[in-house]
């Protein structure tokens, strides 16, 4: 399953990803955490 989260700075982005990250590896699902800025330009004709 994937969870999204949109936060106000990579310090809660980080924060909201390891609290995240440990309710996973409570119930013992495996997990991988990426954090990336919002573009806010949208999507681009190439």
């Amino acid at each position: 399953p994937s969870i999204f989260a949109l936060c106000q700075n990579s310090l809660i982005a980080e924060n909201v990803g390891m609290a995240m990250q440990r309710i996973y590896h409570d119930a013992k699902i495996e997990s991988n955490l990426y954090i990336s800025a919002i573009n806010h330009e949208g999507a681009v004709k190439l």
